[in-house]
């Protein structure tokens, strides 16, 4: 948060994203994450486990920041 505060974006919608779940070998460790840490979004980059809910929450975010519309497509360069 001290980062975000000094470049002026505390205050901006964020999402808590915490990767390399697959190197967790302990469940219960996983759990207690998800417990200490609700609405946070756990993937895998290597497994992909949880990609599909972090696109879903950034895109409900862009949306939101854009009064509910979907956010703009750039085309493919």
């Amino acid at each position: 948060e001290t980062v975000l505060e000094s470049i002026g974006a505390l205050m901006r919608p964020r999402l808590l994203v915490f990767n390399k779940i697959d190197a967790v070998e302990d469940e219960v460790a996983l759990l207690g994450l998800r417990a200490q840490h609700p609405g946070a979004i756990l993937v895998s980059a290597i497994s992909r486990e949880g990609l599909p809910g972090l696109k879903e929450a950034v895109m409900r975010q862009l949306e939101a920041g854009a009064g509910g519309r979907p956010p703009a497509r750039r085309a493919a360069e």
